[in-house]
């Protein structure tokens, strides 16, 4: 009996060192492959060499970030050993993306959008150039020298979520910019239509008295209307619909330039009618109702003119000694509008004095052959009205050109570089 006891205690120590030896085994394997897929993967993921500290930042980009941008989140800088310092960020459950210069001067931002706030022009140009597509992303980019535009990212007909999408800039009313395709990486702008073509001979005679006249659009569709008015409408009248739309100067609100006055009525024939005043941000202005026995108008607080201080007077000294401006206020700021040997030069400061840009208005003949080349070659049916030179802290002088489009009598204004590339 002692004997098998001792038998079975020799038997189940051999089990018990045969599997110790064996998970042993198993377990220095198991070490040796973790410890080759963490290899594995520290070589195939490379740190993002663009990715700086925030405490490298220069002082006066963490400074204006911090004044401009309190609430974000999630802040990220990169920087590619140029003088623009991005940052990427989380605000409003947003991912955003802010370019700034050396100095600390924002240039833009960048937010992304829900493709359906888009406007209605921005949805009629994109089918211009890709009947059949699909929005994959949108972009609202908010710009130092206020050319706001729109970024798109689209893939045509049925291609996957996965392919490489066509990037479209869009300006603030919804025209094409700039198109680049994934595969070229190249700018590409083309304009389709045909049947403009064949008035391409009439366009210079006609110009001259066009020119002349109100440049906006005979026609707007209120489809067109800043989303503010529509919601007006909607809520004040909602079985009205738009009669019709003019953008125009009147004397009653001069001092808000170019303003939409809307007649709206019941759809039908002989149905009630109203008339409705806007400014071109979509602010309500006043109201004419007839049939209501309605005349209203929006309370306006009359704006003392005020006398630009010393900081601005300062500012323009340090920079154009000897010079002498007469002084505008603008929409982040004062402008200074002064003549020197170049012509006439408007420098525009924002509200803590800071410089943002300058254009020098040219003539167009002077203006470098890369870059007529490409604006007439972007818009072969255009006319430019006028040529800017524009200096500003951290780019590199760039031509601002205003062409005027005989199609729908408006103008755009197109940025370009020395060589002819768009302005990024």
């Amino acid at each position: 009996m002692l004997r098998n006891m001792i038998n079975w205690k020799v038997i189940l120590s051999a089990v018990c060192c045969t599997l110790i030896m064996t998970n042993g085994a198993f377990a220095q394997k198991g070490s040796e492959e973790q410890k080759k897929k963490v290899a594995k993967k520290s070589a195939t993921e490379q740190v993002d060499p663009t990715l700086i500290s925030a405490d490298k930042l220069p002082e006066g980009v963490a400074r204006t970030f911090k004044k401009r941008f309190a609430s974000a989140t999630d802040v990220q800088w990169h920087n590619s050993g140029d003088t623009v310092y991005t940052a990427c960020y989380t605000m409003k459950e947003s991912s955003v993306e802010s370019d700034f210069g050396a100095s600390g001067y924002w240039i833009s931002t960048t937010e992304s959008m829900d493709p359906e706030s888009l406007l209605s022009s921005c949805y009629k140009t994109i089918a211009l150039y890709y009947p059949v597509y699909k929005i994959r992303a949108a972009y609202k980019i908010t710009r130092s020298d206020k050319n706001n535009q729109f970024l798109v990212h689209i893939t045509e007909g049925k291609q996957a979520k996965t392919a490489a999408p066509v990037k479209m800039y869009l300006d603030k009313s919804g025209k094409l910019i700039n198109i680049i395709e994934p595969e070229e990486q190249q700018s590409k702008e083309e304009y389709v239509d045909k049947k403009a073509q064949k008035e391409e001979a009439k366009l210079k005679k006609e110009f001259e008295s066009d020119r002349q006249m109100d440049i906006y659009p005979a026609k707007i569709d209120g489809s067109e209307l800043p989303n503010g008015i529509q919601k007006w409408v909607d809520k004040n009248y909602p079985d009205y619909i738009f009669k019709k739309v003019d953008y125009v100067v009147e004397e009653e609100f001069a001092d808000e330039g170019n303003i939409y006055r809307i007649i709206i009525q019941r759809n039908g024939i002989n149905q009630p009618h109203a008339t409705v005043w806007f400014t071109r941000d979509g602010n309500f202005l006043k109201l004419v109702d007839e049939y209501r026995e309605i005349e209203q108008t929006a309370e306006r607080t009359k704006v003392e003119k005020r006398e630009v201080s010393e900081a601005f007077k300062n500012a323009f000294a340090l920079q154009y000694p000897d010079m002498t401006a007469q002084w505008e206020e603008w929409d982040e700021g004062w402008k200074a509008v002064f003549n020197n040997k170049y012509g006439k030069n408007t420098a525009y400061y924002d509200n803590q004095a800071q410089w943002q840009y300058t254009r020098n208005e040219m003539d167009y003949a002077k203006v470098p052959y890369a870059v007529r080349t490409a604006v007439e070659t972007a818009y072969p049916k255009g006319e430019v009205v006028h040529a800017y030179k524009v200096t500003a802290p951290e780019v590199k002088p760039y031509y601002t050109l205003e062409v005027y489009l005989k199609k729908d009598k408006s103008t755009q204004e197109v940025d370009l570089m020395q060589n002819g590339k768009p302005l990024q």
